[in-house]
Protein backbone atom coordinates (compact mmCIF):
# COMPACT_ATOMS: atom_id res chain seq x y z
CA UNK A 1 0.00 0.00 0.00
CA UNK A 2 1.21 3.49 -0.84
CA UNK A 3 0.08 6.84 0.55
CA UNK A 4 -2.87 7.09 -1.84
CA UNK A 5 -4.10 3.60 -0.89
CA UNK A 6 -3.92 4.54 2.78
CA UNK A 7 -5.76 7.81 2.16
CA UNK A 8 -8.53 6.02 0.28
CA UNK A 9 -8.80 3.39 3.03
CA UNK A 10 -9.42 6.16 5.56
CA UNK A 11 -11.96 7.91 3.34
CA UNK A 12 -14.04 4.81 2.56
CA UNK A 13 -13.95 3.84 6.22
CA UNK A 14 -15.44 7.18 7.21
CA UNK A 15 -18.14 7.56 4.56
CA UNK A 16 -18.90 7.30 0.87
CA UNK A 17 -20.46 10.62 -0.26
CA UNK A 18 -24.15 10.55 -1.08
CA UNK A 19 -23.77 11.90 -4.59
CA UNK A 20 -24.27 10.60 -8.13
CA UNK A 21 -20.48 10.36 -8.61
CA UNK A 22 -19.21 9.54 -5.09
CA UNK A 23 -15.86 8.14 -6.24
CA UNK A 24 -15.16 11.34 -8.17
CA UNK A 25 -15.61 13.21 -4.89
CA UNK A 26 -13.25 10.78 -3.16
CA UNK A 27 -10.75 11.45 -5.94
CA UNK A 28 -10.90 15.20 -5.25
CA UNK A 29 -10.44 14.62 -1.52
CA UNK A 30 -7.45 12.34 -2.11
CA UNK A 31 -5.79 14.43 -4.80
CA UNK A 32 -6.32 11.82 -7.48
CA UNK A 33 -8.73 11.18 -10.35
CA UNK A 34 -11.84 9.02 -10.50
CA UNK A 35 -10.40 6.35 -12.79
CA UNK A 36 -7.44 5.85 -10.46
CA UNK A 37 -9.73 5.67 -7.42
CA UNK A 38 -11.93 3.01 -9.06
CA UNK A 39 -8.92 0.91 -10.03
CA UNK A 40 -7.35 1.13 -6.59
CA UNK A 41 -10.53 0.44 -4.60
CA UNK A 42 -11.31 -2.63 -6.69
CA UNK A 43 -7.75 -3.85 -6.14
CA UNK A 44 -7.91 -3.19 -2.39
CA UNK A 45 -11.19 -5.08 -2.18
CA UNK A 46 -9.75 -8.08 -4.02
CA UNK A 47 -6.74 -7.98 -1.69
CA UNK A 48 -9.11 -8.26 1.29
CA UNK A 49 -8.61 -4.82 2.81
CA UNK A 50 -12.38 -4.53 3.00
CA UNK A 51 -15.29 -6.86 2.34
CA UNK A 52 -17.66 -4.57 0.48
CA UNK A 53 -19.18 -1.10 0.38
CA UNK A 54 -22.74 -0.92 1.64
CA UNK A 55 -25.34 1.08 3.50
CA UNK A 56 -25.17 0.83 7.29
CA UNK A 57 -28.60 1.04 8.89
CA UNK A 58 -29.47 2.07 12.42
CA UNK A 59 -31.26 -0.96 13.95
CA UNK A 60 -32.80 1.07 16.77
CA UNK A 61 -34.96 2.92 14.22
CA UNK A 62 -36.50 -0.31 12.94
CA UNK A 63 -39.09 -1.97 15.16
CA UNK A 64 -37.65 -5.47 15.10
CA UNK A 65 -37.29 -8.20 17.68
CA UNK A 66 -34.44 -10.71 17.55
CA UNK A 67 -33.98 -14.07 19.23
CA UNK A 68 -31.63 -17.00 19.30
CA UNK A 69 -33.10 -20.48 19.15
CA UNK A 70 -31.78 -24.03 19.26
CA UNK A 71 -33.43 -27.09 17.73
CA UNK A 72 -33.23 -30.71 18.88
CA UNK A 73 -33.97 -33.69 16.64
CA UNK A 74 -35.17 -37.25 17.36
CA UNK A 75 -32.90 -38.54 14.59
CA UNK A 76 -29.54 -37.13 13.46
CA UNK A 77 -30.51 -37.99 9.90
CA UNK A 78 -32.93 -35.06 9.91
CA UNK A 79 -30.32 -32.42 10.64
CA UNK A 80 -29.06 -31.82 7.09
CA UNK A 81 -32.58 -31.32 5.72
CA UNK A 82 -33.45 -29.08 8.67
CA UNK A 83 -30.33 -26.99 8.14
CA UNK A 84 -31.30 -26.38 4.51
CA UNK A 85 -34.84 -25.44 5.55
CA UNK A 86 -33.65 -23.04 8.23
CA UNK A 87 -31.07 -21.43 5.97
CA UNK A 88 -33.80 -20.62 3.44
CA UNK A 89 -35.98 -18.79 5.96
CA UNK A 90 -35.85 -15.04 5.16
CA UNK A 91 -35.68 -13.96 8.82
CA UNK A 92 -32.84 -16.27 9.85
CA UNK A 93 -29.56 -14.45 9.48
CA UNK A 94 -27.24 -16.77 11.44
CA UNK A 95 -27.20 -20.57 11.55
CA UNK A 96 -24.66 -23.01 12.89
CA UNK A 97 -24.42 -26.72 13.57
CA UNK A 98 -22.93 -27.83 16.88
CA UNK A 99 -22.37 -31.20 18.54
CA UNK A 100 -24.64 -32.09 21.43
CA UNK A 101 -28.33 -32.34 22.22
CA UNK A 102 -29.24 -29.15 20.38
CA UNK A 103 -27.83 -29.69 16.89
CA UNK A 104 -28.80 -26.43 15.18
CA UNK A 105 -28.51 -22.93 16.66
CA UNK A 106 -29.92 -19.97 14.78
CA UNK A 107 -30.77 -16.30 15.08
CA UNK A 108 -33.72 -14.58 13.49
CA UNK A 109 -35.15 -11.08 13.35
CA UNK A 110 -38.73 -10.09 12.55
CA UNK A 111 -40.81 -6.91 12.87
CA UNK A 112 -42.49 -6.55 16.27
CA UNK A 113 -45.85 -6.89 14.52
CA UNK A 114 -44.88 -10.32 13.18
CA UNK A 115 -45.96 -13.51 14.97
CA UNK A 116 -42.57 -14.93 15.83
CA UNK A 117 -44.13 -17.96 17.52
CA UNK A 118 -45.83 -18.87 14.23
CA UNK A 119 -42.52 -18.98 12.40
CA UNK A 120 -40.84 -21.05 15.12
CA UNK A 121 -43.69 -23.55 15.26
CA UNK A 122 -43.85 -23.99 11.49
CA UNK A 123 -40.08 -24.37 11.22
CA UNK A 124 -40.05 -27.08 13.88
CA UNK A 125 -42.77 -29.02 12.08
CA UNK A 126 -41.18 -28.73 8.64
CA UNK A 127 -37.75 -29.67 9.99
CA UNK A 128 -39.04 -32.60 12.04
CA UNK A 129 -37.61 -31.07 15.19
CA UNK A 130 -38.37 -32.63 18.54
CA UNK A 131 -37.88 -29.46 20.56
CA UNK A 132 -37.05 -25.82 19.85
CA UNK A 133 -35.66 -23.65 22.62
CA UNK A 134 -36.41 -19.96 22.15
CA UNK A 135 -33.63 -17.98 23.81
CA UNK A 136 -34.08 -14.20 23.67
CA UNK A 137 -31.43 -12.16 25.46
CA UNK A 138 -32.71 -11.07 28.87
CA UNK A 139 -29.56 -9.18 29.79
CA UNK A 140 -26.27 -8.48 28.04
CA UNK A 141 -23.14 -8.48 30.18
CA UNK A 142 -20.68 -8.57 27.30
CA UNK A 143 -21.40 -8.79 23.59
CA UNK A 144 -19.32 -9.55 20.51
CA UNK A 145 -21.37 -6.86 18.71
CA UNK A 146 -21.97 -9.49 16.02
CA UNK A 147 -22.99 -6.99 13.36
CA UNK A 148 -20.01 -4.66 14.07
CA UNK A 149 -18.41 -5.12 10.68
CA UNK A 150 -17.19 -1.67 9.72
CA UNK A 151 -13.57 -0.68 9.47
CA UNK A 152 -14.40 2.24 11.71
CA UNK A 153 -16.07 0.14 14.40
CA UNK A 154 -19.60 1.44 13.95
CA UNK A 155 -22.12 -1.20 14.97
CA UNK A 156 -24.95 -2.12 12.67
CA UNK A 157 -26.09 -4.92 14.95
CA UNK A 158 -29.45 -6.46 15.68
CA UNK A 159 -31.85 -5.00 18.17
CA UNK A 160 -32.20 -6.87 21.45
CA UNK A 161 -35.14 -6.88 23.82
CA UNK A 162 -33.32 -4.32 25.96
CA UNK A 163 -33.11 -1.60 23.34
CA UNK A 164 -34.34 1.80 24.43
CA UNK A 165 -37.80 2.61 23.14
CA UNK A 166 -37.95 5.52 20.72
CA UNK A 167 -40.86 7.39 19.18
CA UNK A 168 -42.04 5.49 16.14
CA UNK A 169 -41.00 6.99 12.82
CA UNK A 170 -43.18 6.22 9.84
CA UNK A 171 -41.65 5.51 6.45
CA UNK A 172 -43.09 6.63 3.14
CA UNK A 173 -43.49 4.16 0.28
CA UNK A 174 -40.48 5.76 -1.44
CA UNK A 175 -38.34 5.41 1.66
CA UNK A 176 -39.35 1.81 2.21
CA UNK A 177 -38.52 0.94 -1.40
CA UNK A 178 -35.12 2.56 -1.14
CA UNK A 179 -34.32 0.73 2.09
CA UNK A 180 -35.29 -2.64 0.61
CA UNK A 181 -33.22 -2.04 -2.50
CA UNK A 182 -30.15 -0.61 -0.79
CA UNK A 183 -29.42 -3.69 1.33
CA UNK A 184 -26.98 -5.03 -1.24
CA UNK A 185 -23.35 -4.40 -2.05
CA UNK A 186 -22.77 -1.01 -3.65
CA UNK A 187 -20.52 -1.46 -6.71
CA UNK A 188 -17.27 0.39 -7.25
CA UNK A 189 -18.19 1.96 -10.58
CA UNK A 190 -18.71 5.43 -11.99
CA UNK A 191 -22.43 5.79 -11.10
CA UNK A 192 -23.02 3.21 -8.33
CA UNK A 193 -26.49 4.43 -7.37
CA UNK A 194 -27.92 4.39 -10.89
CA UNK A 195 -29.12 0.77 -10.76
CA UNK A 196 -30.68 1.28 -7.31
CA UNK A 197 -32.56 4.40 -8.38
CA UNK A 198 -33.88 2.55 -11.42
CA UNK A 199 -35.07 -0.37 -9.27
CA UNK A 200 -36.80 2.09 -6.94
CA UNK A 201 -38.53 3.74 -9.88
CA UNK A 202 -36.98 7.11 -9.02
CA UNK A 203 -34.89 9.65 -10.88
CA UNK A 204 -31.33 9.95 -9.65
CA UNK A 205 -31.77 13.29 -7.90
CA UNK A 206 -34.90 12.10 -6.09
CA UNK A 207 -33.22 8.86 -5.03
CA UNK A 208 -30.38 10.79 -3.43
CA UNK A 209 -32.87 13.13 -1.72
CA UNK A 210 -34.57 10.11 -0.14
CA UNK A 211 -31.22 8.76 1.09
CA UNK A 212 -30.30 12.12 2.58
CA UNK A 213 -33.68 12.25 4.33
CA UNK A 214 -33.17 8.74 5.73
CA UNK A 215 -29.75 9.78 6.97
CA UNK A 216 -31.13 12.93 8.57
CA UNK A 217 -33.79 10.85 10.35
CA UNK A 218 -31.07 8.43 11.50
CA UNK A 219 -32.35 5.35 9.65
CA UNK A 220 -29.25 5.42 7.48
CA UNK A 221 -26.02 5.81 9.41
CA UNK A 222 -23.80 6.12 6.38
CA UNK A 223 -22.49 4.29 3.35
CA UNK A 224 -19.01 2.94 4.00
CA UNK A 225 -16.55 0.10 3.54
CA UNK A 226 -17.05 -2.85 5.84
CA UNK A 227 -14.97 -5.86 6.79
CA UNK A 228 -15.76 -8.98 8.77
CA UNK A 229 -13.90 -9.17 12.05
CA UNK A 230 -12.73 -12.74 12.25
CA UNK A 231 -12.57 -12.70 16.05
CA UNK A 232 -16.19 -11.61 16.34
CA UNK A 233 -18.17 -12.50 13.25
CA UNK A 234 -17.77 -16.28 13.56
CA UNK A 235 -19.53 -17.53 16.68
CA UNK A 236 -18.71 -21.12 15.84
CA UNK A 237 -15.03 -20.42 16.60
CA UNK A 238 -15.98 -20.27 20.30
CA UNK A 239 -17.08 -22.85 22.84
CA UNK A 240 -20.47 -22.20 24.41
CA UNK A 241 -20.59 -22.68 28.17
CA UNK A 242 -23.99 -22.66 29.84
CA UNK A 243 -24.45 -22.45 33.62
CA UNK A 244 -27.57 -23.15 35.66
CA UNK A 245 -27.43 -20.39 38.26
CA UNK A 246 -30.30 -19.11 40.44
CA UNK A 247 -31.72 -15.84 39.21
CA UNK A 248 -30.58 -13.87 42.25
CA UNK A 249 -26.97 -15.01 41.68
CA UNK A 250 -26.75 -14.51 37.92
CA UNK A 251 -25.66 -10.85 37.94
CA UNK A 252 -22.82 -11.45 40.36
CA UNK A 253 -21.60 -14.52 38.48
CA UNK A 254 -21.76 -12.73 35.12
CA UNK A 255 -19.80 -9.74 36.40
CA UNK A 256 -17.07 -12.11 37.53
CA UNK A 257 -17.08 -14.10 34.29
CA UNK A 258 -16.65 -11.10 31.97
CA UNK A 259 -13.41 -10.17 33.74
CA UNK A 260 -11.76 -13.16 32.11
CA UNK A 261 -10.00 -12.24 28.87
CA UNK A 262 -11.19 -15.27 26.90
CA UNK A 263 -14.86 -14.34 27.25
CA UNK A 264 -16.24 -13.06 23.96
CA UNK A 265 -19.89 -12.82 24.96
CA UNK A 266 -21.92 -13.28 28.14
CA UNK A 267 -25.72 -13.14 28.33
CA UNK A 268 -28.63 -14.04 30.55
CA UNK A 269 -31.37 -16.09 28.86
CA UNK A 270 -34.63 -17.74 29.95
CA UNK A 271 -34.73 -21.17 31.56
CA UNK A 272 -37.10 -24.06 30.86
CA UNK A 273 -38.02 -27.15 32.92
CA UNK A 274 -35.92 -29.32 30.62
CA UNK A 275 -33.23 -26.69 30.04
CA UNK A 276 -32.17 -24.98 33.29
CA UNK A 277 -29.31 -22.85 31.97
CA UNK A 278 -29.62 -19.13 32.66
CA UNK A 279 -26.14 -17.80 31.89
CA UNK A 280 -24.41 -18.24 28.52
CA UNK A 281 -20.78 -17.45 27.80
CA UNK A 282 -18.85 -17.80 24.55
CA UNK A 283 -15.23 -18.70 25.31
CA UNK A 284 -12.38 -18.32 22.84
CA UNK A 285 -10.14 -21.38 23.16
CA UNK A 286 -8.10 -23.55 20.80
CA UNK A 287 -9.49 -26.86 22.04
CA UNK A 288 -11.64 -28.46 24.73
CA UNK A 289 -8.74 -28.75 27.19
CA UNK A 290 -8.02 -25.04 26.91
CA UNK A 291 -11.73 -24.28 27.35
CA UNK A 292 -11.86 -26.50 30.44
CA UNK A 293 -8.97 -24.56 31.94
CA UNK A 294 -10.87 -21.29 31.52
CA UNK A 295 -14.03 -22.85 32.98
CA UNK A 296 -12.12 -24.16 36.00
CA UNK A 297 -10.63 -20.72 36.59
CA UNK A 298 -14.09 -19.15 36.36
CA UNK A 299 -15.61 -21.68 38.75
CA UNK A 300 -12.85 -21.03 41.28
CA UNK A 301 -14.44 -17.57 41.52
CA UNK A 302 -18.18 -18.17 41.04
CA UNK A 303 -18.33 -21.69 42.49
CA UNK A 304 -19.40 -24.95 40.85
CA UNK A 305 -22.79 -24.97 39.16
CA UNK A 306 -24.52 -27.36 36.81
CA UNK A 307 -23.16 -26.60 33.36
CA UNK A 308 -23.07 -27.67 29.75
CA UNK A 309 -20.06 -27.15 27.48
CA UNK A 310 -20.92 -27.14 23.79
CA UNK A 311 -18.01 -27.70 21.43
CA UNK A 312 -17.18 -25.57 18.41
CA UNK A 313 -19.47 -25.91 15.42
CA UNK A 314 -19.75 -25.03 11.75
CA UNK A 315 -21.37 -21.88 10.36
CA UNK A 316 -24.04 -22.66 7.78
CA UNK A 317 -25.39 -19.14 7.24
CA UNK A 318 -24.08 -15.73 8.24
CA UNK A 319 -25.77 -12.76 6.58
CA UNK A 320 -27.11 -9.33 7.44
CA UNK A 321 -30.56 -8.72 8.84
CA UNK A 322 -32.89 -7.79 5.99
CA UNK A 323 -35.15 -4.92 7.03
CA UNK A 324 -38.63 -4.52 5.54
CA UNK A 325 -38.27 -7.93 3.95
CA UNK A 326 -41.36 -8.69 1.88
CA UNK A 327 -40.33 -12.36 1.61
CA UNK A 328 -41.20 -12.87 5.27
CA UNK A 329 -44.98 -12.72 4.89
CA UNK A 330 -44.76 -14.67 1.65
CA UNK A 331 -42.92 -17.45 3.48
CA UNK A 332 -45.58 -17.54 6.20
CA UNK A 333 -48.45 -17.68 3.70
CA UNK A 334 -46.81 -20.47 1.74
CA UNK A 335 -46.08 -22.56 4.82
CA UNK A 336 -48.99 -21.86 7.15
CA UNK A 337 -50.74 -25.04 5.98
CA UNK A 338 -48.43 -26.96 8.31
CA UNK A 339 -49.12 -24.58 11.16
CA UNK A 340 -51.63 -25.98 13.63
CA UNK A 341 -50.64 -25.01 17.15
CA UNK A 342 -48.64 -22.13 18.51
CA UNK A 343 -45.53 -22.29 20.65
CA UNK A 344 -45.17 -19.57 23.25
CA UNK A 345 -42.38 -17.12 22.55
Amino acid sequence: MDDLDRALAILIRNQIPLSWHPYEELAKLSGSDEAQVLIRLNRLQRAGLFFQIRALWNPSCFEYKTIQAAMKFPDSGLVDFAAKTLSEHPAIYYLERRPGEMALWFKMAVPVSEQLNSHIDILQRICGGQRTLVLPVRKNYKTREEEDLTLGGQSSGAVTERRRQRPRQLLSDEEARCIRILQKEIPIIDEPFKQFASQAGLKGERFLQVLLSLQKRNFLKKIAAVCKKKSQADESACFKVLWSIPDERVDGAAQAIVRFGKIIECQKKPVYPDWPYSLYADIQANDMDACQEVVQAIESVIGPWQKEIIAKGKVLKNTEIKYLNEDLQNWLRLNEAVYTTSATV
